[in-house]
Order: C-alpha cells, then structure tokens, then sequence
C-alpha cells in the first residue's frame, strides 16, 4: 500500500514528507523486493531491494532455464539509449549491457495506487549469470545511481527505511507481503524506543574486496560504497571475538559471520532437530558492539528459522561464513537482522539508524538519530 500524507493549504498542496511502498519477499530468499513498473507503456516486474549495490538492472533478454525477460528497451517509447554499457560483479554472478534512461514507478497491492519516481538509469541486463533467473535489482548503497533520483523526484529528505519481515514457505517461491519501504522519513510506529544512529566508515578505512577477488565466472568483484560500519566487538553469548567491520545489506538473505563465529556454533548446532523450538531458544544471541557502546544482536529466533513441514530442506541455519570474505573478522548484516530491527539509511549524513521492531524481544535503544518523524 502506498500511504501518501497530503494536506491542503487553501489552493496549495503541501506534498507528503514521505511515501511508503509495500515490500514483498519469498521463502528462502528472505530479500525485500518491490513491485515495480519500467517504461511506457510500463513492463511490470520485481525489483530486489539491494543495500549493497549501486544499480538498477533488469534482465532484457531470455535466459536459459529461466522465464521470459523482464524488461525490453525495445518495447517502451520513453527508453533512451545512453550510448554506453557497464558490468557489475557480485559475489555470486554478474550482470552486463546497455544502458538506458526510462521511466519508473512503484507499483502498489490491490489497495493503492503507483508513485511515479522519475526517469532513472537501468541496465538493460543481457547476461546475469550466477543471479538465478533474478528479474531485475534496485541498487539502494551510498554510491545508488538512483536513490539521489528517487528522492529529489519525490521531493523529500534522503532517507530510505525498511521494515522486513519473515515469511514462510510457499512452493514455487512466490512473493508475499512482507513489510514496507519507507522514502523520505521513518514510521515511528514500527518501532519502540529510540532510533539510534552511527555513522559508516570512510572509504579510506574499509576492508574490500581486493583487484585480485573474482566470482564464479571469473568476473572481478566490484568495490561499491557500502554501509559499512565499524564493529568495536562481537561475542556470542560471553564469549568475546574482537573488533571487525560489517555491512548492512538487505540483498544478502543470511547473516555472515566470521569463520572464527562460525566454528564457535558448530558443536553448538551439532545434533539439533530444527523442528525443537526449545533448544532453538535456548541458543546464545550473536552481539555487535558499535561505536559510542551501542549494542544490537541477532537471537537464535532471527539465526535459527523453525523448519516447517512442508518445505523441502530441514536445514533451517540462516547464518554462515564467507570463504571469499574481504577480511577474517567480516560481517554482513543481512535479512534476519532487519526481523529484529527497523532500519533508516541516511544518506545526506552517511549514517545508518537502528531500532527494536515493535513486538520485538530485546533492549531498546537510544534515541539519537535527529531526522526521525513520523509517516
């Protein structure tokens, strides 16, 4: 649903401070994606929200064993051929081809109507190889080509807030409603306490993937700006394994750990029955220590998914470790950390807000982000 605060001034009409959009994700993906139309007229598809890219990509052309392409330049009289292509290197594919400048708008459930947010870039994907037939992703990172657009179009603050939650098993994984996307502000009432910020490192101070890192195809993995925080400490339980650095991703469907992490669970999780909600529960909680001794974890609740009957794998660990890792003591904040926390990336003041979920167990936390307000 897209809730649009409007008010009248006698003949003037004061725009909304922000505009929500309804997020959907699928079992066991656990990305938030947005439902989306591009070009005119518009060719209707699901975008992935990614924090921790910089593009917008459709796939334009029909990859094998997947369905058909999700965007043609082609087919839209308002696409504009910009003249030149451009490749990205994830982790797990890569995705190259032309680009264009088209129109985009979100598109709402049932209840709703689209929000038009100008015309963006999109690379018009003709490989997406090692993407798993991925119709098309919304680069949100610090570096977004489009985010810059989307705000200035909508005529609010830059800030994009998500609210996520888990969903369960569906055959076929199909997308359901799972939470909302907030542009230009926070919805106060999706969490309780405060909304604390910290500010990301500078680019000089990151760990990266380095010249040498390459993907499964052999495509070197691109450095972009992501939110990428200090980690001052990270235990599991009492048992401490130093400082680190970590990003916030929502296009990343697990938690990642360190090895050192990792190898702490091992004889934790070994003999465990995912379907024993008991000793699920009974699992030490994953703590960061950020900058200032603010503190935010992740519970066995967000870790540890309860398997269900009906899906197809009993495996039920949403946490790992990366081989291919910038660094020993890295971390992503991925999808089960936004079912625990509301989350605000401030992109003016290069800072990321964290706070407790409403209905969520857990300590509150301060209230120091002073771009908060209500929807």
């Amino acid at each position: 649903t897209l809730a649009l605060a409007s008010a009248r001034l006698g003949e003037r009409t004061v725009k909304p401070r922000s505009y929500s959009v309804q997020l959907y994700s699928s079992f066991p993906a656990f990305a938030p994606y947005v439902r989306a139309g591009l070009g005119t007229p518009q060719q209707e598809l699901a975008l992935l929200v990614d924090t921790g890219s910089p593009l917008l990509w459709a796939r334009s052309e029909t990859e094998s064993a997947c369905w058909e392409a999700a965007y043609s330049p082609s087919a839209s009289s308002s696409a504009e051929p910009l003249g030149h292509s451009a490749e990205f290197g994830y982790g797990s594919g890569v995705v190259r081809g032309p680009e264009y400048m088209d129109n985009v708008a979100f598109l709402p459930n049932a209840q709703g109507t689209a929000l038009a947010v100008g015309r963006l870039e999109v690379l018009a994907a003709r490989a997406d190889q090692g993407l798993r037939c991925q119709a098309g992703l919304l680069g949100m990172d610090m570096a977004s080509t489009s985010a810059k657009h989307i705000f200035e179009a909508l005529g609010v603050d830059h800030i994009l807030s998500i609210l996520l939650d888990p969903v369960p098993y569906l055959p076929r994984g199909s997308l359901l409603e799972a939470g909302v996307m907030t542009l230009g502000g926070v919805d106060r009432a999706a969490y309780s306490g405060g909304l604390a910020c910290v500010s990301m490192l500078p680019l000089e101070n990151r760990v990266n993937a380095s010249a040498t890192d390459v993907n499964p195809q052999g495509v070197a993995l691109n450095n972009t700006a992501w939110w990428q925080l200090e980690l001052v400490g990270v235990r599991v339980g009492s048992v401490e394994f130093g400082p680190g650095q970590g990003i916030v991703d929502t296009g990343t469907s697990e938690m990642i750990v360190s090895p050192a992490v990792m190898a702490h669970f091992k004889p934790l999780l070994s003999g465990l029955s995912c379907l024993d909600v008991a000793a699920i529960s009974s699992l030490p909680p994953v703590i960061f220590t950020l900058v200032g001794g603010l503190e935010v974890s992740v519970d066995p609740q967000q870790y540890l998914r309860p398997a269900l009957e009906q899906a197809p794998t009993k495996d039920c660990l949403v946490m790992s470790s990366l081989p291919d890792a910038p660094s020993d003591d890295f971390f992503v904040l991925g999808d089960p950390f936004f079912w625990k926390y509301y989350v605000a990336f401030d992109y003016g003041n290069q800072q990321v807000g964290f706070g407790l979920k409403a209905g969520e167990q857990g300590m509150p936390l301060p209230q120091t982000c002073g771009f908060a307000r209500a929807t």
